[in-house]
């Protein structure tokens, strides 16, 4: 899997914030911050003699960085971890604390909710809502040769768990708290644990959790 090998061959790297001091007027302030590997910044501390700063580590012999998101047309919000590899389509909207993966694909005017994670190589299609705390299983660790797919139009409600390899169809809704084991076709509503369908046939479009209460 081109993901899971691109892990292993990159260099492995832990990345630090460095804090410098200066002193003004007896009082310690932290005057300027450098952002890097440690390895070149510990090197430059060294050579220049530097000795009064403060360092926070950010990781530890990482193999991807996070993903640059300035020029992407989405909304994303503060706190979200998204790394390397992910796409992410037009209008989508990524809320605080969404922990996103390498190789997840997001479709165009989907939202993924606060605290949802999405694991490698997801696929979610256009117009998807995937609840606060929902857990889409991902490919890389432990690997599933089939990723989790979830097509256009559907709803995770929060706190659902989607397990490896599953594939669930347009226009379907997975009900909170959901344990989603096996495939789910389109225009269904299912829930439970393990989740079972309970309504089919249903065509749900542009949902909203008011559209939702009572299912």
């Amino acid at each position: 899997m081109n993901i899971i090998q691109k892990i292993k061959k990159n260099k492995k790297k832990t990345f630090v914030r460095v804090y410098l001091n200066e002193k003004i007027h007896g009082l310690k302030s932290y005057a300027h911050t450098a952002v890097g590997e440690w390895e070149s910044i510990k090197k430059l501390l060294m050579e220049n003699d530097i000795d009064d700063y403060h360092v926070e580590t950010i990781c530890v012999n990482s193999a991807l960085s996070l993903l640059d998101i300035k020029e992407i047309n989405a909304r994303i919000e503060y706190g979200a971890v998204i790394r390397e590899g992910v796409v992410i389509g037009k209008e989508a909207v990524i809320l605080m604390g969404a922990i996103i993966n390498t190789g997840c694909i997001i479709g165009e005017r989907t939202m993924i909710d606060m605290g949802a994670v999405l694991g490698g190589g997801t696929i979610v299609r256009e117009n998807c809502h995937i609840g606060a705390n929902a857990v889409l299983a991902g490919t890389i660790e432990p690997y599933c040769e089939q990723p989790v797919v979830i097509e256009r139009n559907c709803f995770v409600g929060a706190g659902a768990i989607i397990l490896e390899g599953v594939h669930i169809g347009e226009n379907t809704v997975i009900g909170a708290n959901a344990v989603v084991t096996k495939d789910i076709p389109a225009n269904c509503v299912a829930a439970g644990v393990p989740a079972r369908i309970i309504t089919e046939n249903r065509k749900y479009e542009n949902l909203t959790e008011n559209d939702l209460r009572g299912i």
